[in-house]
């Protein structure tokens, strides 16, 4: 059965057992019942400055909460539902060293304290000072964060304070649906992204102002639940300039199987549908949407993400090697990029591609990881190109040793752990004998 057929029939199975306002489809708009707060009319009963000043107070009673401090990890079930969908988002934004993030609608900060940690530079931005203020407080008392970079700035309601081109990832993570201006906000994410930047979504669904938690909050705080509609989103981020989504579809709550069971979906690459649609996966699909917007079509691949094991791959031959003086030889290399990833230009940058050398003893044993550099090229290597490489390599004060020539993305991986094979030059007595 066509996978999308699949995901139709579980979901009108799950619907016909427990018919919900959910179940409609996705361009209807729901029915208000009595009672019920009809989010539109909350967001234009007050202007952006109301609305940040509701947001701030929302929090103001919440600076010295300790459960609201742990956050992702307040409660167990909460964040196994926030983790999962954090993982899924950081994928798909494909991050990289030294990226500029934007967090928006940050809060208290935890997804900005999480993005740096893996290396990003990050702005936390959001409307209320309160809620910066614990997210603040928890980054410089935590030995292991306070030392990272994370801006901490407030956002107005309307305008991003950055320049044209600030950023190169933005990640909404619950906090879109909070917003009163979701047309003015795309034209700003348009507006400090980079050419190729993505702005990666983690919210909830397009019934999300009708749940009674939603109720409740607009009821008691006056704060903004708004409902998540993709389609609109989209229609609107076209004419922001952006010009591509594309919507994660994961199965994010796991099944337990059994060793036979295991296997046996192993062995015949499929999976039957109640476990692959189970009930938590498809009431999952419902009610969150992870979804990304794209400044440009052309998503290449570079040497700045691993890329899986056929991104980074090099085949690398040595031409010619000649004596320069006693402590120095000449290397005449051709390298070609035989993986699916662009190699950035050599130097010092996340990415750049450089020949990394490793020192090896007589006994074979690591006496130097990082020996020396050597530049590639000057200039982006594509898939299926070639380079000649002549440079100076420096020998070490020994007798005995092998050199191993091995490129690397810098700060990202050597192309070894990836599944290529360095280059082996062995040395006797201080000269050239073997290559492997």
């Amino acid at each position: 059965m066509p996978m999308l057929q699949r995901i139709q029939r579980a979901y009108e199975a799950l619907f016909s057992e427990s018919p919900t306002l959910e179940s409609r489809p996705a361009e209807e708009r729901p029915i208000l019942q009595p009672g019920q707060i009809d989010v539109r009319s909350l967001i234009e009963r007050y202007d952006a400055a109301k609305h940040a000043e509701l947001a701030d107070a929302y929090f103001e009673p919440l600076v010295d909460n300790p459960v609201l401090r742990r956050k992702p990890f307040s409660h167990a079930h909460d964040a196994v539902y926030i983790m999962a969908s954090l993982a899924h988002v950081m994928e798909g934004l494909r991050l990289f060293p030294q990226a500029t993030v934007l967090d928006f609608g940050a809060g208290t900060c935890w997804s900005s304290r999480i993005l740096a940690s893996v290396g990003c530079r990050v702005t936390a931005l959001d409307v209320s000072k309160n809620a910066l203020k614990i997210g603040r407080s928890v980054h410089e008392q935590d030995p292991l964060t306070r030392d990272l970079p994370i801006d901490f700035q407030v956002f107005d309601g309307r305008s991003i304070p950055a320049g044209a081109a600030s950023f190169d990832r933005i990640l909404s993570f619950d906090a879109f649906h909070h917003a009163p201006d979701q047309a003015g906000l795309l034209r700003e994410f348009s507006r400090v992204l980079v050419e190729d930047g993505i702005v990666g979504f983690a919210e909830p669904g397009p019934y999300h102002s009708l749940t009674p938690t939603s109720q409740m909050e607009m009821r008691a705080y006056n704060v903004i639940e708004n409902d998540i509609r993709v389609e609109e989103i989209w229609d609107t981020a076209r004419a922001c300039g952006f010009a591509d989504i594309r919507l994660s579809f994961t199965m994010p709550y796991q099944e337990l199987l059994s060793l036979d069971e295991f296997n046996r979906i192993l062995a015949a690459k499929s999976a039957p549908d109640e476990i692959v649609f189970s009930a938590g996966n498809v009431l999952m699909h419902k009610n969150r949407r992870v979804f990304f917007l794209y400044k440009s079509t052309s998503r290449e691949q570079d040497s700045r993400f691993v890329g899986g094991s056929d991104g980074l791959r090099c085949a690398m031959q040595l031409r010619d090697i000649t004596v320069e003086d006693a402590s120095t030889v000449r290397l005449a290399l051709t390298i070609e990029n035989v993986g699916k990833s662009t190699w950035r230009a050599s130097g010092g940058g996340p990415g750049c591609v450089n020949i990394g050398v490793h020192l090896r003893g007589a006994d074979n044993s690591m006496l130097d990881n990082d020996f020396t550099r050597l530049s590639l090229s000057s200039d982006r290597v594509r898939p299926g190109e070639k380079r000649e490489v002549n440079e100076l390599l420096p020998l070490p004060e020994l007798d005995d040793f092998t050199i191993e020539l091995d490129p690397v993305a810098e700060n990202v991986t050597w192309f070894e752990l990836t599944g290529g094979s360095p280059l082996r030059l062995t040395f006797r007595n201080r000269r050239y004998v073997a290559q492997h």
